[in-house]
Parts: C-alpha cells; structure tokens; sequence
C-alpha cells in the first residue's frame, strides 16, 4: 500500500510512502499510540526536533523515511490520489508506474520506484497540468484512460471550475521521456522512451538536498548542494544515459535537469526535470 500526505507538521513537502506493519512516519503526535504494548511500532518515547531528515535517517529510533519526496512547489504543493498503470501499454510507456494527482498546481505527477536494499525508493517527475482545477482522485479504466475527479472546494487551485471531472488518453504517439531513473553505484541511469540523437547531450546540471526534520510547519530545502557529475555516457542504441557523480548522499532528493535532448526523428524532450530521492546507496 502507498499513501500520500501534504506538506504539514513533521512533513516538510509532500511524500509517497510505503504503508507496511512497523512504518513510523515521523509525526509525533502517534508517539503514544506506538508506545502501546500491542503496537508492532518500535520508536523511542521522544525524538529530536529541528535535525534534518538525513540526520534523523541515522539517529531517530523506527523512523521510516518515504520512498519519494516531490520538492515543494517544483513538483506541486499537495499530494492526493494514487493511480497505477497496470495496463499492458495502453497508457503508454510508463507500465507499472505510479500517478499522483497534484492539488495546487491541478496536475498529475509520475513516480518510478525500484527496490534497493530491500525497500522502495525512486524518481518523480511532471506528467500533466492545465486541469480544470485541483486534481483529487485517480483511476485508470479497463482501456487504459487515466479519469480524474477535481474539486476545488474549500481550498484554492489553478483552474476555472469548481469541479471536474477529465479523462486523460494516450495518443498513440510516444513521447520523449525519461521512462526510469535507476540509481546505480556511481550515479543514475537514466532510460529513454526513445532513441536520443547523441548530438544533442550536452551538460546535465544537478544539486542534492535534504529536508528539516521539525514540529514546525512545512520546511525549506536543506544543505544544498550541486551535483558533481564527471562523465555521461549515451548507449550506443540512444535509449540510455548513465550519469557518473562523485558524490552520492543518504536522505538527500537529487535533483537533475537534463539538457534540451532530442529523438533521432527530433521530437523534443518532454520534462526536463527529475528528482530522485536516494534513501540508501547501492551495494558495492
């Protein structure tokens, strides 16, 4: 099971988590509750307040970070629905995906996630805006559609309806995508929904941050710093780009923007942006 949460008290912007028996999120309000003799959560009776989440990774007893922050504002400001694409292409290239739909800035956002050390951590990035208002709940029909219900009762979002209800459809036309964001060793591996004409790689630009762990509401981006990238390499075929970095950090979002990247046919890149969130590293 994965949930979604809003920016808020102990939760700086918004998460994707994986909801499983033992999961400790961060809110000390449920302290109490988990000190209960039947409770399968194991936390200390107090946690520190005003750390970062990296620190709190290492130092605040059960704290289970999500599997995927999406940076405030840069990827909406409130999380909602979750809608996975469990259609066999209909969608397009994104099977097995996640969609988030996006509250604020009335849009749909795609999560890729993978499995390291044993627990879910991955990449988001911006699927779809420009919704009537704000995006509420996801369900992806038997032919692949993606509907979206939207309300923007009681708080204010992009748009000018008080309500709707859309329906998204592949065209049939592959975009240019990052499809995945794979971590590996020594940086990122990122694949392609199609063939990338190698003339048009140029320098990727990145940073890496962290986020507060604290009481107080919300919380700014942490210990900023630019990623330094020391080689890129584009598969002989165009379809993938393994990005080496010098330095990979725990409990850090790393934010990549890619180049102005083209297909070998010219379509032109469709998202530049990507945000991994790397909550272990890769064994060696």
């Amino acid at each position: 099971i994965f949930i979604t949460d809003q920016q808020g008290n102990w939760m700086p912007t918004t998460p994707l988590m994986h909801a499983r028996k033992g999961a400790y999120f961060s809110h000390a309000e449920s302290i109490p509750d988990a000190m209960r003799p039947e409770s399968p959560v194991k936390i200390a009776a107090k946690q520190p307040d005003g750390i970062t989440v990296a620190e709190a990774m290492k130092t605040v007893q059960g704290y289970t970070p999500p599997a995927v922050w999406l940076p405030y504002v840069k990827m909406g400001q409130s999380g909602t629905g979750i809608a996975c694409d469990l259609s066999p292409g209909k969608f397009g290239p994104f099977e097995k995906q996640m969609f988030l739909g996006e509250f604020v800035l009335s849009g749909v956002n795609r999560v890729f996630l993978e499995k390291v050390g044993g627990e879910y951590q991955g990449a988001c990035f911006p699927f779809i805006d420009g919704l009537q208002c704000a995006a509420l709940a996801l369900n992806f029909l038997q032919d692949g559609s993606l509907v979206v219900g939207q309300s923007n009762r009681g708080w204010n979002s992009k748009g000018n309806r008080p309500f709707g209800l859309q329906r998204i459809v592949w065209t049939q036309k592959t975009p240019l995508e990052v499809q995945k964001m794979e971590l590996t060793k020594s940086g990122f591996r990122f694949t392609f929904t199609l063939p990338v004409d190698p003339a048009s790689v140029t320098t990727l630009t990145g940073q890496s941050y962290t986020y507060p762990f604290q009481s107080k509401y919300g919380g700014e981006e942490l210990d900023t710093q630019p990623l330094t990238i020391s080689s890129s390499k584009l598969s002989p075929d165009g379809l993938v780009l393994d990005v080496t970095c010098t330095t990979l950090r725990p409990g850090y979002v790393h934010e990549f923007e890619l180049p102005q990247l083209k297909s070998k046919d010219g379509t032109p890149l469709w998202h530049r942006m990507a945000y991994y969130t790397v909550n272990k590293l890769k064994a060696e």
